[in-house]
C-alpha cells in the first residue's frame, strides 16, 4: 500500500548491483521528486557519471531505477545512457546501452576491457 502520494511503478530491466528483492515493481518515494533534479542537474552540466551510494536496504537501487526512467523521458532524443553495474572491487559487472529510452545492448559478463570497447564504439557513432 503507498504511502501519501507515493506512486508505483515497474521496475525497469537495469544492471543491479545486487538482485533487486522487492519484487517487479517499486514505490516512487516523495523525496525522490526533490533528490532527482539535483541528479539531472549534474549529469546535464558535468556531462559526467554520478555514484548514490547508501547503506544496504535505504533504495539507492530503486532511486538509481527512478533516476534511469525519469532522464529518459526527459532526454530521450538527446542522450545514449549507459547503465552500469559494479561489484566491491569497483569493477564492472554488467551493463546496458539504451538509446532513445529503448535498451538496444546488454553484456551480463563484463570487464572494463568490453565496456572500453563499447564505449568507444558508441563515440564513433556520435563523431
Amino acid at each position: 500500500m503507498p504511502i501519501g502520494r507515493e506512486e508505483r511503478r515497474k521496475l525497469p530491466g537495469l544492471p543491479f548491483q545486487y538482485e533487486y528483492g522487492g519484487g517487479e515493481d517499486y514505490y516512487v518515494r516523495e523525496c525522490y521528486e526533490e533528490y532527482y533534479p539535483l541528479v539531472e542537474q549534474f549529469v546535464l552540466t558535468q556531462e559526467s557519471c554520478l555514484t548514490v551510494t547508501g547503506t544496504p536496504d535505504i533504495g539507492t537501487s530503486v532511486f538509481y531505477a527512478y533516476c534511469f526512467e525519469e532522464f529518459c523521458k526527459a532526454h530521450r532524443d538527446e542522450w545514449i545512457v549507459v547503465a552500469v553495474s559494479y561489484d566491491k572491487n569497483e569493477e564492472a559487472t554488467q551493463f546496458a546501452v539504451y538509446e532513445d529510452g529503448v535498451e538496444t545492448t546488454r553484456v551480463s559478463h563484463a570487464d572494463e576491457d568490453t565496456l572500453l570497447t563499447v564505449l568507444r564504439g558508441l563515440q564513433h557513432q556520435l563523431d
